[in-house]
This record gives C-alpha cells, structure tokens and sequence, in this order.
C-alpha cells in the first residue's frame, strides 16, 4: 500500500478527454493508498464557490469524495489558479485545504507540501496580483458576478 501519492497541476478544463482518466486513477487509490494530495491547479481555473462550478468539475469533485467515502484521504493545496477552496470544499471532500502549505507524512518521514507559486520571494509583481486576487474585496465583487460569468 503507498503512504502517500501526490498529484499536482492537473489543470482540467471542462470535457477534457483526460478527466476520465485521472477519475479511473482516483478510483485505483481505493485500498491502495492511505493519503493523497493535490498540490494545486486541479482545474484550469478554479473559483470553488459551488455556484460558479461546472458539471466536469463537480463530476471531478464527486468522485474524490467517493474515493474518500471509501478510505483514501485527500488533502489539498492551493494553486495559483485556485480561489475559495478552503471556504467551500474543506471537511468534503477534503480532509484539509492550506492556502500556501501543509504537512504530509509517509512513514517516519514528514513533508512540507507547497504549490510553489511562492518560493521566488523576489518576484513581486505575482506576489502582489496573489494578495490582490484573494484579498476581501475582490472576494466580494465575485459574489456580485452573475453564476454564468464565474464559471
């Protein structure tokens, strides 16, 4: 049985000929795996409120919670392309949401799990559209957007 897999920058858009294929995955983790992590960027762009979302990403999102259902737990990091995860997709079907890092352990072995869309400290400009783009305001201007226009 694996510990521990990852999956990072998957970038689903919606009818991508992939998304069977990574659900036929999430499905092998059942009695195969312990613990998965998305480490970001699992669709393409995500604004995670559940009215903004699409019928491709809540299939996705129906089967992780299968899977989860059965005993794989599933952690997830945001992305850079990733906005409200963790204010409406933590406890189901993710276990945990970090916004910038969490922990993950395989064995005695412990894991420091980032995006990585911030380790260039320098790089102020992103820095700035990030804060900007997950900043109160901005949160409130997306709950005045029409369903059709966040999707």
């Amino acid at each position: 049985m694996n510990d521990l897999v990852f999956v990072a920058d998957i970038h689903l858009v919606e009818g991508d000929d992939l998304a069977p294929a990574f659900q036929d995955f999430l499905r092998s983790l059942v009695g195969n795996t312990r613990e998965c992590v998305i480490v970001g960027d699992l669709f393409n762009v995500w604004i995670a409120r559940r009215r903004f979302m699409s019928a491709g990403q809540l299939q996705v999102l129906k089967v992780i919670g299968e899977v989860a259902a059965a005993g794989v737990r599933f952690k997830y990091v945001e992305g850079n392309r990733d906005y409200f995860v963790g204010e409406n997709w933590s406890g189901e079907p993710f276990a945990e949401v970090a916004t910038q890092h969490l922990m993950a352990s395989s064995g005695p072995t412990r894991l420091l799990v980032s995006h990585g869309d911030l380790v260039n400290a320098d790089d102020r400009q992103y820095r700035a559209w990030r804060a900007f783009s997950r900043s109160w305001p901005v949160r409130g201007l997306f709950s005045l957007l029409p369903s059709s226009w966040g999707r």
